[in-house]
């Protein structure tokens, strides 16, 4: 349902109320189960996200299906320590003081 248009009378708020059309969420449901994993990931912790009622944990949901959309589409990042390894690693442990 969907909220159309708002009454004021005598200082009184009354919503006027229409039923909407739910047909693009029934379509893209008929289609779930061909959509990526990673989008189907990021649906389900989305939808945890809503339900939570700790914020610390709607933030760690958020990040991680944030982090599973973006490894989905742009593919896996590079860390800090694959880049070290990759091109200089022994003369950054070198200037550390450590061998």
């Amino acid at each position: 349902m969907t909220a159309s248009d708002t009454i004021f009378v005598d200082g009184h708020v009354e919503a006027v109320v229409q039923k909407a059309s739910l047909e693009a969420e029934n379509e893209f449901f008929r289609r779930y189960a061909e959509l990526p994993e990673y989008i189907r990931s990021c649906l389900e912790l989305n939808y945890l996200v809503v339900v939570s009622t700790r914020p610390p944990n709607r933030w760690l949901l958020a990040a991680t299906g944030l982090e599973a959309l973006a490894v989905g589409t742009a593919g896996s990042q590079p860390t800090v320590a694959q880049r070290l390894r990759s091109t200089n690693a022994d003369s950054f442990k070198g200037s550390s003081g450590r061998s």
